[in-house]
């Protein structure tokens, strides 16, 4: 590939197609905002100045306002919740607000930003039965029409998982993790506050 065919950070860890930056920008600004919003990224200044020339782009722009909008809801809620919030998680524009659920395992309510403007939100909880190298898991849909409605929206989210469905609503699936990692994720799962 020739130089002139792609663009690369300063510090040589970040690159991309000129094709991709012209064609959709997007493509570009999402996995670049999940490494600059990670805390143990250590070159998260050069993604965060790449992020603020992305966003003169006004559809780029339009998404990002969304995510700080939600994220200014999602982060006085968790607060008051005891969930920790995380921001453009797996690369999408969202915020995440994750705790340990009071009944067992991992709830998480996540709160998609998209292009019209809407606040779609998903509610999961899920167990992990190590022995068994199974999850169960269960989860919900929701939408608020924008990131001012978002309030009674988490708020709903929050009776929902408190709830706790039948054990006929939740799925067996593999956990994300096997072997070696085990013990890590259990570990890293452990030091979330439990939700209330």
């Amino acid at each position: 590939m020739r130089d002139s065919e792609s663009v690369t950070s300063p510090v040589g860890s970040f690159w991309f197609h000129r094709e991709t930056i012209e064609r959709d920008p997007m493509r570009i600004y999402e996995p670049a905002a999940r490494r600059a919003h990670r805390d143990d990224y250590s070159e998260r200044q050069v993604l965060f100045d790449l992020l603020e020339i992305l966003e003169r782009e006004p559809s780029v722009g339009a998404v990002a306002s969304q995510v700080r909008a939600i994220h200014a809801v999602v982060a006085r809620w968790a607060l008051v919740h005891g969930a920790t919030v995380s921001l453009w998680e797996c690369g999408y524009a969202a915020v995440r607000a994750t705790a340990r659920h009071p009944f067992g395992g991992i709830a998480v309510i996540e709160c998609l930003a998209d292009r019209q403007q809407h606040v779609e939100t998903l509610v999961y909880h899920w167990i992990d039965d190590w022995s068994n190298v199974t999850r169960r898991s269960w989860r919900a849909q929701l939408r608020a029409a924008s990131a001012t409605d978002l309030q009674q929206t988490l708020d709903h989210a929050l009776r929902l998982l408190l709830d706790r469905p039948s054990a006929g609503e939740y799925e067996d699936s593999p956990p994300y993790t096997h072997g070696k990692w085990v013990d890590n994720d259990r570990e890293y799962w452990a030091a979330f506050q439990i939700l209330r």
